[in-house]
């Protein structure tokens, strides 16, 4: 049970990880388009590994 639990948390943070990316890159006024689109592509990836590697 303890290594469903470590899987369970690292796909959980992933997506967080992900999605605090993504809205950091929409609301932070003062970075620039390429940090934007890095920051919104990076927060993409992780959202979309954590949810695809996700048992739930």
């Amino acid at each position: 049970m303890r290594g469903e639990n470590k899987i369970i948390s690292g796909t959980a943070m992933a997506v967080l990880l992900g999605f605090g990316s993504i809205i950091s890159a929409i609301l932070i006024p003062n970075i620039d388009l390429g940090s934007r689109i890095i920051l919104f592509l990076i927060g993409s990836i992780f959202t979309g590994l954590g949810i695809y590697f996700s048992r739930g």
